[in-house]
């Protein structure tokens, strides 16, 4: 929540899989945005909800995704910029999709 603007649109990768309806990151920091599963998420998904007001890409499962999705988590890692988070768990991850590398 400290992490990003009040007012922005996060996308979230929570779950491995069926998560899509379950916005737990989206409902504690009080965010509006986009809630996807590690199945679901697509390469092509994040930069097409970057156009249309994504700020944020926040993710709790940075193991898995890059297992199960390596085109996501190289997309992330080379096209934007990773932001602290501080005490948090080693699984999550927080991108600025309006700051590219």
């Amino acid at each position: 929540r400290a992490a990003t603007s009040p007012d922005a649109l996060v996308l979230t990768v929570e779950y491995e899989d069926a998560g899509a309806n379950s916005a737990m990151l989206l409902y504690f920091a009080h965010r509006q945005g986009w809630s996807f599963d590690v199945r679901s998420v697509t390469a092509g998904v994040v930069p097409h909800l970057a156009a249309r007001g994504a700020r944020y890409f926040a993710t709790t499962n940075w193991a898995e995704l890059e297992a199960r999705k390596p085109e996501v988590t190289a997309l992330l890692t080379a096209r934007y910029k990773a932001l602290p988070l501080g005490d948090v768990p080693s699984g999550a991850r927080l991108f600025d999709l309006a700051a590219p590398r």
